[in-house]
């Protein structure tokens, strides 16, 4: 869901999860480049990411609903050795009470932080570009997740590929989004490694490490077990996703992950799926 800046200080969209559109405000206009929020001012002068901190940001929810979002701090992620991630504590303020609450929740290293990012998502959870679109996004979730570990929205890999589609493959791992609908099979905090093409990560390296399946930036290419076998059976998956027929249990091995150059990313589970 989306929601539109009505402040002077920028006319954008705002949404912490799917699809957005952006726009421009005649006080000045709001852009991102990278994960960094760049505002240029009525008199052209241009604020950019850590300059931007204590700024307020004044936008309506659908029906009408005024909300106060601010930038409190903004920060170097510790995490990327590039310094290329930019993470910004956004606080909204509570109409109930007037207190100024951190929008996101912590993320795995405890920081409730989040990012600016260009682009939007669909309710499919497909991922599209757009100058004049920008995604608030919390480091806690999937989306947050993948770009932390390396999976940037911008640029190519060393063969030309997009890194945006190594973004969008992970998206789909790190939810269990085996169909590519948007549709996750999986539970907050269940164990999962993923490797990928780029060298980034190695998901085999845990010695419980289990495999579990090839991804591309449309799902699972293949599944050798599901992701929460408590839950759902192989054979419930294929009926959910027919494309996977005949590509699930043994006929899905991290060995084809060399000769599938549709796999960008292959996933591991805990040995006990329940851990």
């Amino acid at each position: 869901m989306g929601t539109r800046f009505s402040s002077a200080l920028a006319a954008a969209v705002v949404c912490c999860g799917l699809g957005c559109e952006g726009g421009s405000a005649a006080a000045g206009s709001l852009r991102v480049f990278g994960t960094e929020l760049r505002l240029t001012q009525a008199d052209g002068s241009v604020l950019a990411g850590a300059e931007l901190a204590g700024r307020t940001l004044s936008f309506d929810l659908p029906g009408g609903q005024a909300v106060r979002l601010r930038i409190d701090t903004v920060i170097r992620d510790p995490q990327d050795p590039r310094g290329e991630i930019l993470l910004y504590r956004f606080l909204r303020e509570d109409p109930a009470d007037g207190v100024w609450r951190p929008l996101c929740p912590p993320a795995p290293d405890g920081l409730p932080v989040g990012f600016a990012l260009r682009g939007a998502w669909d309710a499919g959870g497909r991922y599209r570009s757009g100058a004049d679109d920008i995604t608030l996004v919390c480091a806690s979730g999937a989306i947050g997740k993948c770009l932390r570990m390396g999976y940037r929205l911008w640029g190519e890999a060393a063969d030309g590929t997009p890194l945006h589609l190594f973004h969008q493959a992970c998206t789909r791992a790190m939810r269990a989004d085996y169909c590519g609908d948007g549709t996750s099979h999986t539970r907050d905090g269940t164990p999962i490694r993923i490797g990928d093409r780029l060298g980034l990560l190695d998901a085999a390296e845990a010695p419980d490490a289990v495999f579990e399946g090839l991804w591309g930036p449309d799902g699972a290419l293949c599944l050798a077990r599901p992701r929460l076998a408590d839950a759902e059976s192989l054979e419930d998956l294929v009926a959910a996703c027919p494309r996977l027929e005949g590509r699930i249990g043994q006929a899905c091995r991290a060995a084809q992950f060399a000769e599938t150059p549709a796999a960008l990313l292959l996933s591991y589970g805990a040995a006990d799926p329940m851990r």
